[in-house]
């Protein structure tokens, strides 16, 4: 092998160390609007079950709560979102810089990248299938 294809060959592994480093920590971006009205693309990190438990835990937010969709308590959530979005974001001032109910969007991406079970499961039985006559 020469040592041109070798020297690719080692790019395309660090690429993709790089990517499963980058799938491995559930990373993506959510547009936030800080305070002055300006939008801001804000890095979120997915959040492991025990920093998910210790959010629910210290915002004292009661678990049937968020999964009760038809009627959600909004000050609860927001007091999660307010929770969670410092840590995802590894900055513990983003909710003194952001619009109010901001933390809700970075919220919805921590589910998102957790796959956070808080949804009801979709509902995959198909049509009964209509006998012929």
């Amino acid at each position: 092998m020469d040592e041109e294809k070798k020297k690719r060959i080692l790019e395309i592994r660090e690429g993709h160390r790089k990517l499963s480093e980058i799938i491995l920590a559930g990373t993506d971006y959510v547009t936030v609007k800080a305070l002055d009205g300006t939008e801001y693309d804000v890095k979120v990190h997915a959040l492991s079950d025990e920093e998910i438990r210790e959010a629910i835990e210290k915002t004292g937010v009661d678990f049937k709560d968020l999964m009760n969709q038809s009627n959600p308590t909004i000050l609860g959530h927001w007091k999660l979102a307010q929770a969670i979005a410092p840590m995802a974001t590894e900055d513990p001032d983003i909710c003194k810089a952001i619009q109010p109910g901001e933390s809700m969007k970075i919220m919805k991406k921590v589910w998102e990248l957790s796959d956070v079970p808080f949804r009801a499961p979709p509902d995959i039985r198909e049509k009964p299938v209509q006998p012929a006559a």
